[in-house]
């Protein structure tokens, strides 16, 4: 197996139905991590007995990975990245994860993974505006 070099950038996330405090605390972490054939993007719960987030993190990252398996990347930053790929350029697998979820995103050429790097990319310099 060889090493991969990976870029780890964690983007904490703050997704309450009403309003959000400046002091409150993200009730999870999103993580994108590039790797040498695309990207994974994992979204997990700060408090791991908080079953009801886990679900929901589930729930919305497997609708998500689903949708964007049919090349449906509207309403996303994805949209502007992965949607120019043909179908069969890049996989699109999701997993559970200890206290959420993970998708992997691997591309199956050269401009499936330089597609996904350059959204990875995008994802990270927005988290840090």
């Amino acid at each position: 197996m060889t090493l991969r070099k990976v870029l780890y950038v964690v983007i904490a996330t703050l997704l309450l139905s009403s309003v959000a405090w400046a002091d409150a605390p993200a009730p999870q972490t999103q993580v994108f991590q590039k790797t040498t054939d695309g990207g994974i993007q994992q979204v997990t719960a700060n408090d791991p007995k908080d079953q009801t987030r886990v679900a929901t993190i589930r729930k919305d990252l497997e609708a998500e990975a689903a949708r964007f398996g049919t090349g449906d990347y509207s309403g996303t930053l994805a949209v502007k990245y992965l949607a120019k790929l043909k179908p069969g350029e890049i996989s699109i697998i999701y997993r559970n994860v200890g206290n959420g979820a993970a998708v992997d995103y691997k591309g199956n050429d050269a401009a499936g993974v330089s597609a996904v790097h350059d959204w990875i990319d995008a994802q990270i310099d927005a988290a840090s505006d």
